[in-house]
């Protein structure tokens, strides 16, 4: 399984394949709760589904300094958009990078305009392959696609789409 496991699988390998992964977290996560001598660690999940509690115990014991880790995937993910990502002096700084650099000047220039269509011309550009993509993931049961009237609020009238992972939290796109 581990050896086809991602692209090379057909929709229902993979179907397979994460209730294989998610029963073997499961159990992994209990022992090593036991081990720990807590509890609640392995049924605690933030919305991406990972087991965050066990993951801060973990970095607690081994005295790792990223204590950020864990509360993001509590979802307190900072991104480094509305809030600055701590420096925990884990890796040292760096210099900026031209790609920085041009992020920056083209957000400048932006100012206020963060309206989705100047966000996502690249499906504009390559709207062949993007459409032809997006057909691939609701085909096989990754997305679907979301009422119009609901993405007119949200999306000011493009066409949106939705993931389809229960349990975890909802991302759209445009």
């Amino acid at each position: 399984m581990v050896e086809k496991l991602g692209a090379d699988m057909t929709c229902e390998e993979s179907q397979a394949a994460g209730q294989t992964l998610q029963e073997g977290g499961t159990v992994a996560a209990k022992l090593a709760e036991r081990a720990l001598g807590a509890s609640d660690l392995e049924a605690t999940k933030g919305p991406t589904g990972w087991r965050w509690k066990l993951m801060d115990s973990l970095r607690r014991i081994s005295r790792d300094p990223d204590c950020d880790v864990p509360h993001w995937f509590r979802g307190e993910t900072p991104l480094g958009i509305k809030q600055p990502i701590p420096n925990r002096n884990v890796f040292p700084a760096g210099e900026t990078f031209k790609a920085q650099r041009e992020s920056e000047r083209h957000l400048a220039e932006r100012g206020d305009d963060i309206s989705i269509r100047k966000n996502y011309t690249s499906f504009e550009e390559f709207q062949a392959e993007s459409t032809q993509e997006l057909t691939r993931l609701v085909k096989e049961g990754h997305l679907e696609p979301i009422g119009s009237q609901e993405v007119k609020s949200l999306m000011a009238g493009s066409h949106g789409y939705q993931d389809r992972h229960p349990g975890q939290s909802t991302r759209r796109w445009d």
